[in-house]
């Protein structure tokens, strides 16, 4: 007999604060429409208290431009976040905004 131990469900309430940002060592690759949008072995899994978990990944993992949009925000913990556009290359028409972001100078 066998017996397997649960996977603990993880709860955004209890995650630490200040958050906790640490590498990964797992490979993410992110596609949209069948094309490859990132790829990277060199991400961060980041923790934060009231959100669900999250990677970060270096800009050199993507493989589309961004185009930089005036959606901006702040964070207590990483600072002022700019706010991105994707394109499709498929199909021009195709655009996803303000959901790739980036905190250029994370406090």
């Amino acid at each position: 007999m066998s017996t397997s131990t649960p996977t603990p469900k993880l709860n955004p309430r209890t995650f630490p604060r200040p958050p906790l940002c640490e590498p990964t060592p797992r490979h993410l690759l992110i596609t949209w429409n069948n094309t490859t949008i990132a790829s990277t072995n060199s991400a961060y899994w980041v923790l934060e208290t009231f959100h669900p978990p999250t990677y970060y990944l270096p800009p050199s993992a993507l493989t589309l431009p961004l185009q930089k949009t005036p959606r901006s925000s702040y964070c207590e913990w990483k600072g002022q976040a700019t706010y991105y556009a994707i394109t499709n290359p498929e199909n021009p028409s195709e655009v996803v905004r303000d959901r790739i972001w980036s905190y250029d100078k994370p406090t």
